[in-house]
């Protein structure tokens, strides 16, 4: 629990990141910015492509960096994405969007095993000094 707990600080940008087109959606709504659906659709596809990978990979090196690594952690990212799913599914009319759990997940392992390795290194270093 106490690493769960550590994660979640971690977990507002990706978040963010994920729910960052139904953000432009709803500014929308209200009348803040205008409606343009070729604008939107390529936002959508920009964000999956793009800055969701982008932040996740930021993200997981500077929480293996400070923390070290922590297995839970793609995973909880993971799950993250998950609400937003199907909402990427319906707008792009992408049938393999499954794979960019995968993606994600397998990105934010690597990020962290960098982050992780410069951590232990650094502590190992301090160690002998």
């Amino acid at each position: 629990m106490k690493k769960l707990l550590q994660i979640l600080p971690y977990l507002i940008l990706p978040i963010l990141s994920f729910w960052s087109a139904q953000v432009y959606l709803l500014l929308t709504m209200l009348g803040i910015l205008s409606y343009d659906d070729m604008t939107y659709k390529n936002w959508l596809v920009s964000s999956i492509l793009f800055f969701n990978p982008l932040v996740v990979a930021s993200i997981s090196f500077i929480y293996g960096l400070i923390n070290g690594v922590n297995w839970l952690f793609p995973i909880v990212i993971i799950f993250s994405f998950l609400p937003t799913m199907g909402y990427y599914y319906f707008f792009t009319n992408s049938a393999g969007i499954e794979v960019y759990l995968l993606i994600y997940g397998l990105l934010s392992l690597f990020a962290l095993c960098v982050g992780g390795f410069i951590h232990s290194f650094h502590q190992k270093k301090a160690k002998k000094s």
